[in-house]
Formats: structure tokens, C-alpha cells, sequence
């Protein structure tokens, strides 16, 4: 492994080193940590969400907190919001109530109706009430259709009253 890593640690193009130690981290998992800290330093943000979206899928949950760290310092709001729409299907449900913040941080209607719609298929009932008020403040009736279409799916019988009183103030 050790004369991997040096080989890895020679690739000049940033993506592709991490990519490659991403590679080598579903072999051997302890190198995890380490694909996050390389992430970490990547200078483009374009190219650290990418790397952050290859290494989602295969990131042990005891690391999850500190890739919604990594995601929270991502300073073009559309690319947090890409990495956090992936993050979040994967993401426990302890750490979900943070996913709601940075998503409300979000300051971008198309971008937080996007998150919010990826989220709906996970979010734990008790957070539901919360993402139902994150919809209100969609200006936009139609991306706020979207999301609500997409929630009331699963949302639970005791919201069921608040979305229709919601899907109530949509004109188009």
C-alpha cells in the first residue's frame, strides 16, 4: 500500500490524485480519513465537489460529520448544494438537522428546492415539519410545487393539513 500511496501523492492533477485514493481507500478503508483531507485541500471548488460526490458513496458513516464539514465551507452556494444533495441520501439521521441548516442557508430558490426535493425520500418524520417550513419560503410557485409534490409522499398524516394549506397559497 505504502508504494501505492507514494505513487498516488506523484499525480499532478489534483482530481485525479484524489480519485486514485479514492480507488485505493475501497481497498484498504482506513485510508478514508485521508481522501477527505486530500479533498480538503483541492483548490477548485468544481473539482472538490466532484471528488466529494465519488467519495460519498463509498464513505464510512463515522465520517459523514466531517464531510458535511467539507460541504459546509464550499463557498459557491450551487456547488454546496450539489454536494449536499448527494451527501444527503446517505447521511444518518443524527446529522440530518444540520443538512436542514445548510440547507437553509441556501440562498438560492432553484438550489434549496433542489436539495429540498432530493431530501424528502429521507428525512426522518420528525424533521418533516421543519422542511415544510423551508418550502414556505420558496418565492418561486412553481419550484415550490415541485417540492411539495415531492414531499407529500412522505410526509406524515399530522403535516397533511399544513401541505395543502401550503399547496392553498400556489396561483400558478
Amino acid at each position: 500500500m505504502g508504494e501505492a500511496l507514494d505513487v498516488i501523492y506523484q499525480i499532478q492533477d489534483e482530481y485525479s490524485r484524489v480519485a486514485a485514493l479514492i480507488a485505493l481507500a475501497t481497498v484498504f478503508p482506513e485510508l478514508m480519513g485521508e481522501a477527505l483531507d486530500v479533498i480538503r485541500q483541492i483548490r477548485s471548488e468544481s473539482s472538490r465537489v466532484r471528488a466529494l460526490k465519488d467519495l460519498i458513496s463509498v464513505l464510512p458513516l463515522e465520517l459523514m460529520g466531517e464531510a458535511l464539514e467539507l460541504i459546509r465551507v464550499i463557498q459557491k452556494e450551487s456547488f454546496r448544494a450539489i454536494a449536499l444533495g448527494e451527501l444527503i441520501s446517505v447521511l444518518p439521521l443524527e446529522l440530518m438537522g444540520e443538512a436542514l441548516a445548510l440547507i437553509r442557508a441556501i440562498q438560492d430558490e432553484s438550489s434549496r428546492a433542489r436539495v429540498l426535493r432530493g431530501l424528502a425520500r429521507v428525512l426522518p418524520p420528525d424533521l418533516m415539519g421543519e422542511s415544510l417550513a423551508l418550502i414556505r419560503t420558496i418565492q418561486d410557485e412553481s419550484s415550490r410545487a415541485r417540492v411539495l409534490r415531492e414531499l407529500a409522499r412522505f410526509l406524515p398524516p399530522n403535516l397533511m393539513r399544513e401541505a395543502l394549506e401550503l399547496t392553498r397559497t400556489i396561483q400558478e
